[in-house]
């Protein structure tokens, strides 16, 4: 079971901060959005 979980750490890791810094950019976008609808 453990074997399972721990298998590929390394890939899970890689794949975990893809997808996080993929992020990025869209959480930057909203913020700037939601701060121009305050705004007005």
């Amino acid at each position: 079971m453990k074997k399972q979980w721990f298998g590929n750490v390394r890939g899970d890791i890689l794949s975990g901060m893809t997808v996080a810094l993929a992020l990025i950019p869209e959480a930057i976008a909203f913020g700037i959005v939601i701060k121009r609808e305050s705004n007005t």
